[in-house]
């Protein structure tokens, strides 16, 4: 979490965004965007993330925040051999 300053009209609004343990719902959508962002940049073929690897991701408690998740799935990617994301794959600081 933590928060942004976003300037609009001249005057500043902080938006205060919560962690992302708090938002488990987005882990999902943003492991897919991580995914396609980094199996293009490192020219993988990934197409399959399995519920096994999902429910580890959704019970982490990410005090990274979505950093350390983009960092886990771009690891990941990097480091696959096939067509998906292995538990091997996987690897939490």
């Amino acid at each position: 979490g933590g928060t942004i300053a976003v300037v609009q009209d001249g005057d500043i609004i902080n938006i205060d965004i919560p962690p992302l343990r708090d938002r488990k719902e987005d882990i999902v959508e943003l492991v897919s965007y991580f995914v396609n962002h980094y199996r293009e940049a490192f020219k993988k073929e990934i197409d399959f993330v399995p519920k096994s690897i999902i429910n580890r991701l959704l019970a982490h408690d990410w005090p990274g925040n979505v950093r350390e998740l983009e960092n886990i799935i771009q690891r990941a990617v990097l480091m696959a051999k096939g067509k998906m994301i292995t538990e091997n794959d996987l690897i939490f600081d």
